[in-house]
């Protein structure tokens, strides 16, 4: 079921705009110079950070509306995202920082819509029992400045909670189909992993192409035009932000699963490449 905005919503959506954009967006170097800052544990400068990307995460939350969640969730959710790429970004990597965010942004929102798709099919004692974890999971996670393992949550429900559907909770919310959901798109994750970095925007090898690492474009030039287009504009290659598989889809007339296949065969494609070249490129 679409979610309809009320007026309510509408007014404090109207509200935050207008704080967010009393905070200037960054240069180049002063995102950098902040950067470099935060992870020497300057927390002013994390702070600058944040809140000059604020911006960022709207636009970004802006496309995932009506698909179940109001726009300040989705907002919610992505600043938890951003928060997320501020603990992990390394300002070794030639990469813009509202580059990297991205990732983090998308995977967090699609992470909370994900979740609320789960929740239709719930009774509704389950689905607020699923509200309240989910709360508990991300305050607890902000506390601790990592994300919650399954077992701590649990053993936090069952100190506050009653219901005997705590374990079926908390396995629904690590399911591996919703853990794959924020891995990426549809990676393989087995049970003994899933758990060690659920929230990973991408692989090392992907994250190379997003920082623009020179190296690897070259081996993306050799691809045939469409796979060279999507690999583009799946990783912000072209000078543009990151698309995700449905607009390149859309853009194609293809469908988001044949994008899915294309963009695994260019990546595939490119990895061969780059053995047969006795090249060694570092993605650690």
């Amino acid at each position: 079921m679409p979610y309809i905005e009320d007026h309510a919503d509408s007014h404090l959506v109207g509200l935050y705009l207008r704080e967010v954009g009393k905070y200037p967006l960054l240069s180049a170097e002063r995102e950098s110079e902040l950067a470099r800052k935060t992870q020497t544990g300057d927390q002013d400068a994390r702070s600058k950070l944040i809140l000059s990307n604020l911006r960022l995460v709207v636009n970004i939350a802006k496309r995932y509306q009506n698909q179940g969640l109001g726009l300040m969730d989705l907002i919610e959710e992505g600043n938890l995202g951003l928060i997320k790429a501020v603990e992990r970004f390394d300002v070794s990597r030639e990469c813009r920082f509202s580059t990297y965010a991205t990732w983090w942004i998308r995977q967090f929102i699609n992470r909370a819509i994900t979740n609320q798709g789960n929740l239709v099919r719930l009774p509704s004692h389950k689905r607020e029992l699923l509200l309240r974890a989910r709360q508990r999971f991300r305050e607890l996670s902000q506390n601790l400045g990592r994300d919650l393992q399954p077992w701590e949550l649990l053993e936090e429900l069952e100190q506050n909670e009653t219901s005997d559907d705590v374990q079926e909770v908390v396995d629904l919310i690590f399911s591996p189909a919703i853990v794959e959901s924020l891995a990426g798109e549809d990676h393989e994750t087995d049970h003994d992993s899933r758990y060690e970095d659920t929230l990973s925007p991408r692989p090392d090898f992907e994250i190379s192409l997003l920082s623009r690492d020179s190296r690897v474009n070259e081996f993306v030039q050799r691809l045939g035009e469409r796979h060279k287009f999507i690999v583009q504009r799946r990783f912000g290659l072209d000078g543009e932000e990151p698309e995700s598989l449905k607009e390149i889809a859309d853009k194609l007339d293809l469908t988001r699963e044949r994008i899915r296949q294309l963009l695994h065969d260019a990546l595939n494609a490119i990895r061969e490449m780059i053995q047969q070249s006795g090249e060694h490129i570092d993605f650690e």
